[in-house]
């Protein structure tokens, strides 16, 4: 039986340099490694970037385009978000691919993403915002990676271990509860110290690693015999166009009320508290409302997923005109789930 697009997509990706495949059949490969030294609980909230497309390049969702992360948790997003998120550090940046049994699943979540799709997700961890775990797993380090440990680093452990042993032998009332003898009192200073090593060659080599991405992306040779296309002129926004753009939203708005109202009514159905289910209102209508935004936006010459900033742009007109404030106000109301005022 043939593969589909999606199987044959993650079936040839698997092979190419960097990419990891979980036992989930999740793909992914890292692009900047975080220094951070703990992970997310299933249910801690966290502060994410993110940019998801099709396996055909086409986009769907960017929290990049809005200029703000999105905040939520591994368990209230999809499977392979689910999963790569325990798996990330703050600072982290993958790039996923995910089969579509770790996405929407066999129906996908139409007009933006089709029945069966594998995604193709770019996330960035932020911020950590509740309860973590620390990193337990280091990797066997290698004789480059340990150069990065000094003299000093190993002087100041030893010191720390002598300071221990000394308060055991004197009698110190916390250590002689907590140790039977000097035995497992060793133990404890060797695991401590080792687990020092490993979180300062943690952070260490992910740094170095970064800096030398950076140097050789920096010392990549520029042809300057090929001369750049000139920048299109940027387009305006003035209290007329502002006014456009919205009076153009809100037809669509309309025309398009019992698909935006399906949407909410589902997402109200399902099993979940209430901010689970704002969260997922948000993920899921903010993609509608940039789709139904995009042609007024592309006629007034702004790209079709600049709705964000259009949308700053939009309210900085309102003081030539009074009704664009509110206006915008029920356009940002939206995009996270209320859309009471436009249909």
């Amino acid at each position: 039986m043939a593969l589909s697009k999606g199987e044959q997509f993650l079936q040839d990706n698997k092979s190419k340099e960097g990419v990891i495949t979980l036992p989930s059949g999740l793909q992914y490969k890292v692009l900047v490694e975080g220094s951070g030294l703990k992970r997310p609980l299933v249910d801690t909230p966290c502060d994410c970037h993110y940019l998801g497309t099709l396996i055909d390049g086409t986009q769907f969702d960017s929290s990049f385009d809005r200029g703000k992360p999105s905040t939520f948790a591994p368990n209230q997003v999809i499977k392979g978000w689910t999963e790569a998120m325990q798996l990330m550090v703050e600072g982290d940046k993958w790039e996923m691919y995910i089969p579509y049994h770790l996405a929407y699943g066999e129906h996908g979540k139409p007009p933006k993403i089709p029945a069966k799709s594998t995604l193709i997700f770019i996330m960035e961890l932020v911020k950590i915002k509740g309860t973590s775990k620390p990193v337990e797993d280091f990797p066997q380090w290698s004789p480059e990676d340990l150069t990065l440990w000094t003299e000093k680093d190993q002087a100041a452990c030893d010191q720390w271990t002598e300071k221990k042993v000394n308060a055991y032998d004197a009698g110190d009332a916390k250590l002689t509860a907590r140790f039977s003898d000097r035995a497992a009192l060793d133990t404890w200073t060797a695991q401590q110290s080792q687990k020092t090593k490993d979180q300062a060659l943690w952070k260490r080599t992910r740094g170095a690693r970064r800096k030398a991405k950076a140097a050789q992306f920096n010392a990549k040779p520029v042809d300057s015999t090929v001369t750049p296309p000139p920048a299109p002129s940027p387009a305006k926004m003035d209290p007329k166009t502002a006014r456009a753009i919205l009076d153009a939203a809100f037809a669509q708005f309309k025309a398009n009320k019992d698909s935006l109202t399906k949407t909410i009514q589902d997402i109200e159905n399902s099993p979940g508290d209430a901010s689970s289910k704002q969260m997922q209102k948000m993920l899921q209508l903010l993609p509608k409302v940039q789709q139904l935004m995009a042609p007024a936006l592309t006629e007034h010459g702004f790209k079709a997923d600049e709705l964000m900033s259009v949308v700053m742009k939009i309210q900085a007109c309102a003081a030539d005109d009074p009704t664009i404030a509110a206006d915008t106000m029920k356009l940002m109301k939206a995009a996270q789930g209320d859309i009471s005022e436009l249909v």
